[in-house]
């Protein structure tokens, strides 16, 4: 059997084996193997730092008494070369800190700009996002001159005996040579050790992407057509630059995600904290502006609707739609009569020695309402601007899971930074303690990894048929239930009931299906042996971060629905409100069971592979995958397009209003989205690693 096909894994608990790859040898390396020439015992197997390397060999016998005592002395502190690297952790800490400083802005500019205050509105935010654009535009493009500079000049040196051959491994392409030239070196880049980066993750961020530069496009054409300088300067850089930087964010996410950058110290980690805080603080504005606009629409409708209220309408011209209208809110928010209905209901009476004196309290002064007015106005006076604002409910989850992406693949790489020096000097530091329990340790894991791997064979669909075609049932069904939602939600004549029962239940029906498979599968997924495989720091941040939003959001929902059925208990309500309020528990409950129990089983198929003929044969659990794959995959579709939609969450704008529940949604949802992406992802890994056989190196 080929040894070069098939990509390499992590091996399963086997019997020490002997490995058989070639060392390859850093510039570090090169320069201590010309002082290295005899060492002590007990540092003979340390990283870096010791062994005879083929120079060193070479001249053992031509070195004086000298430079033995040097080599001495280097081999009894190989831990020298990394400590030079002066408070290494502290730089660590500090881009961390830069990082935390650089969210914390976000918000605090957000909240200031969207309180009631004197502060106009974009002001400080907009310098504020361009210099975070251009600070992250800039990390990426110096990345790039400095390899190509690099590059460039290593091709008049193309003879040079410094180029050296190492083998990059791709979870998709297989393992394949490749010549690295030593301008990946001196650019401190490797590409030999790299950072194991789902290529089904990468191409999410490039489907993601493109959904966020569909926002740009439409934003840039809004002002080409705006009327008027209504805005500064500053505001029309915006859209260009979140398109520049979204573009080349994709392409160095989808290039070099797997890269791990060796050196470049503080530069490099404080770029990498950059771009992670500059995609979460783009989420974290997005959920603070957009719901403070919103709350303050609602109070304007609620100021200006009544004859007893002085009105407000002449703040803009009342032909263009409000926000709350654009984005597809319920009626009983954008109608006023509705509205005020429902608001007079938690008017407070006051006692009758105490009058108002002639004012009305009102919780957002008129300035501020008009400045929010004129914005929108000023925004939406053309059919491109009203595009654009009816299209965010949609754009919105795919600008939220571009930034989770990027965030957490540039935050892993910036842990990353230099972390092959600082475990080596921490590996030195035990070793002086240990002596050679941690070596032996390390070797035998080596050598047990690079003794096996998974074979590549052509797309195998045996025992995967009926959870096939069962979840392409389910995808199919989920498709029709959303087109009808998007062609007859805005249908006065359609009853809102019926709609209610077919998206609700569609969605009950398919959580209840995927909760069975899901508690078969780990009753399946035993019968395979474990490998010893450990899950990408990606893919366990990924996991913990958006299973956390799954659980928020169903928790507030199973919350909510309980209350809503206890009050509807003690008061005259219908029927229905009954109904609704249980089938809103039903719905939370189950989903929280489900991601539960299919998060477990993730994590437990991740670790399994096929070992035995046996388990090559039947492949247990394989048709729970299957199944799951399809499902969670239909599932992201119905959250995408129906649960994102505010017509599906008015059960939760009653109970919490529309500024709560608005933050929470903005939080809480996209993870829930992503969460379904994320798990089609590992599933589609675990459907092609887990069930495929292993080959083992021969050994001689």
């Amino acid at each position: 059997m080929d040894m070069n096909s098939g990509y390499r894994d992590t091996p399963p608990p086997l019997a020490p084996l002997r490995n058989k790859n070639p060392t390859v040898y850093s510039s570090e390396q090169n320069e201590r193997d010309s002082l290295n020439v005899s060492l002590p015992p007990h540092m003979s197997d340390l990283p870096n730092g010791g062994g005879k390397s083929r120079r060193g060999g070479d001249h053992v016998g031509k070195m004086k008494s000298g430079h033995n005592f040097l080599g001495f002395l280097n081999s009894r502190n190989s831990g020298l070369l990394e400590q030079r690297e002066s408070f290494s952790y502290f730089w660590v800490l500090l881009s961390t800190l830069y990082g935390k400083i650089l969210i914390v802005l976000m918000i605090t500019f957000c909240l200031i700009e969207v309180m009631d205050n004197s502060v106009k509105l974009l002001t400080l935010q907009g310098f504020y996002l361009v210099y975070l654009y251009l600070g992250s535009i800039g990390v990426i493009i110096c990345i790039y001159i400095w390899v190509l500079v690099d590059s460039c000049s290593t091709w008049n040196t193309i003879d040079s005996p410094n180029i050296t051959t190492s083998v990059m491994a791709d979870a998709e392409l297989g393992s394949m040579t490749m010549t690295r030239f030593d301008s990946l070196k001196r650019a401190h880049i490797s590409r030999d050790k790299t950072s194991a980066t789902s290529f089904y993750i990468r191409i999410g961020a490039l489907a993601f992407g493109l959904g966020t530069l569909v926002f740009n496009g439409l934003e840039m054409a809004m002002h080409s057509l705006m009327e008027g300088s209504c805005l500064s300067g500053v505001v029309f850089v915006h859209p260009i630059l979140h398109g520049l930087f979204t573009f080349l964010q994709m392409h160095f996410l989808f290039v070099n995600s797997q890269v791990l950058v060796e050196k470049f110290g503080p530069i490099a980690r404080f770029g990498f904290m950059h771009l992670a805080a500059t995609n979460l603080a783009l989420w974290i504005r997005l959920v603070i502006w957009e719901s403070g606009v919103e709350w303050v629409y609602f109070v304007h409708l609620a100021q200006s609707s009544g004859t007893h209220l002085r009105s407000l309408a002449s703040f803009g011209d009342s032909d263009i739609p409000t926000p709350l209208h654009l984005r597809g809110y319920p009626k009983f928010i954008t109608d006023s009569t509705s509205a005020e209905a429902h608001r007079m209901e938690r008017d407070v009476n006051l006692p009758s020695n105490v009058s108002w004196n002639g004012y009305i309290y009102r919780p957002i002064s008129e300035n501020h309402i008009s400045e929010v007015v004129n914005l929108h106005q000023c925004l939406n006076t053309n059919s491109l601007g009203q595009l654009w604002t009816s299209s965010m409910p949609f754009l919105y989850p795919f600008i939220v899971q571009f930034s989770l992406i990027a965030a957490g693949v540039t935050y892993v790489m910036g842990k990353n930074v230099g972390m092959d020096r600082l475990k080596s000097f921490q590996y030195v530091n035990s070793m002086n303690k240990k002596h050679h329990r941690s070596s032996d340790s390390n070797n035998h894991h080596k050598s047990l990894k690079s003794t096996y791997s998974y074979e590549v064979d052509a797309i195998d669909c045996s025992s995967a048929s009926k959870g096939l075609f069962l979840g392409l049932l389910c995808l199919v069904i989920v498709i029709v239930i959303i087109i009808i939602f998007l062609v007859v939600k805005e249908d006065p004549d359609f009853p809102m009931e019926i709609l209610f029962w077919m998206t609700s239940g569609t969605l009950c029906g398919i959580l209840v299906i995927s909760l069975i498979s899901s508690i078969i599968g780990l009753y399946q997924i035993r019968k395979l042996s474990h490998t010893g495989y450990i899950p990408t720091q990606v893919d366990k941040l990924f996991s913990s971060v958006t299973l956390t939003g799954v659980i928020f959001y169903s928790v507030f929902g199973i919350v909510i629905g309980s209350c809503g059925l206890y009050i509807s208990m003690d008061t005259a309500t219908s029927k229905y409100d009954k109904q609704i309020h249980l089938m809103l528990i039903l719905v939370n409950s189950v989903q929280l069971l489900q991601t539960t129990f299919q998060s477990t089983l993730l994590g437990e198929a991740l670790r399994r592979g096929s070992i035995t003929t046996h388990q090559i044969l039947t492949k247990p659990g394989r048709q729970v995958i299957t199944f799951l794959l399809c499902s969670n995959g239909a599932l992201w579709a119905f959250d995408s397009f129906i649960t994102q939609s505010w017509l599906s969450q008015e059960l939760q704008l009653r109970f919490m209003g529309l500024l709560a529940w608005g933050v929470i949604s903005r939080i809480s949802l996209p993870l829930l989205v992503f969460y379904r992406f994320h798990s089609g992802v590992l599933l589609l890994e675990i459907w092609q690693r887990t069930y495929r056989s292993f080959k083992f190196d021969n050994l001689n």
